[in-house]
């Protein structure tokens, strides 16, 4: 979010390089930290900014969550809403 939102000043010397046409968000944290609250905030976050600004190409209304092993899809399930 501050990468989007800061002002430029602020993000001198920040460079995150982009893979084609598509932004990466990292973020390191340790277990028990709350990842999955923070990757679904930040995922809420891009849609509904994109929601109230359609022609912003800043956010997006897609996502691709890749997880690793079933265990951390079994967690990701929870914040699925049917």
């Amino acid at each position: 979010m501050f990468l989007v939102e800061a002002p430029a000043d602020r993000r001198v010397g920040i460079d995150i390089p982009q893979l084609e046409a598509y932004r990466r968000v990292c973020t390191k944290m340790a277990t028990g930290t709350g990842k999955t609250l923070v990757m679904a905030m930040t995922i809420a976050w891009s849609v509904l900014n994109k929601c109230a600004a359609r022609t912003d190409n800043r956010f997006s209304d897609a996502v691709l969550v890749v997880c690793p092993n079933l265990t951390v899809k079994e967690r990701l399930v929870t914040l699925r809403r049917d």
